[in-house]
């Protein structure tokens, strides 16, 4: 390879490069003027929609732990609830909860 072919052949990866760089700020500068566009509509109720997507995951993994331990086949995870709250939800591990929740509640308020 002569010098010539050489210096022809680092100019055009250098304008390559160059033609690269000009369109990769050109596309950061686009991205940047969307964004400016839109960060307006970015206020109080998107975070409000934020904490409520975390909210409503919470809430899943809760079912998932609720339904692991009222699996009539779950061998290793119990419970220990009121008889009387098991008694009157015998089908209903859900029930059972709610109604030792809600003994607790009155005794804790109604006193």
């Amino acid at each position: 390879m002569n010098r010539d072919t050489e210096t022809l052949m680092n100019y055009e990866h250098h304008s390559f490069y160059s033609y690269k760089l000009k369109f990769r700020d050109k596309r950061i500068k686009e991205l940047e003027e969307q964004l400016d566009a839109i960060k307006d509509l970015f206020d109080i109720e998107d975070r409000l929609g934020i904490e409520l997507i975390r909210a409503v995951e919470l809430a899943w993994w809760d079912s998932r732990r609720i339904n692991w331990l009222a699996d009539k086949n779950n061998e290793i995870g119990n419970v220990q609830l009121p008889r009387e709250c098991v008694e009157k939800h015998l089908n209903s591990m859900r029930g059972a909860i709610d109604a030792a929740m809600a003994m607790d509640f009155y005794k804790h308020n109604l006193d």
